[in-house]
């Protein structure tokens, strides 16, 4: 497990994991769908579940380490 900006990485993040994130790299909810590449309505979405895709827990972990993602 990796834990980044108050988040372990493991299994699955919550929604509310993912706002923990958010705010520890100092971003606003657009920057954040922007960086992870998905509309700010789905990005709301993402924060609201109980748990976030596999997909986005992977590109919050390479964001954070200061790895592109396209």
């Amino acid at each position: 497990m990796i834990k980044c900006h108050f988040v372990t990485f493991g299994v699955f993040i919550s929604g509310f994991e993912l706002r923990i994130w958010r705010k520890g790299m100092g971003w606003d909810q657009e920057r954040a769908a922007e960086e992870l590449g998905v509309s700010l309505r789905t990005y709301k979405r993402y924060e609201k579940a109980g748990e976030v895709a596999k997909l986005i827990e992977l590109a919050t972990l390479a964001l954070s380490m200061g790895v592109i993602v396209a």
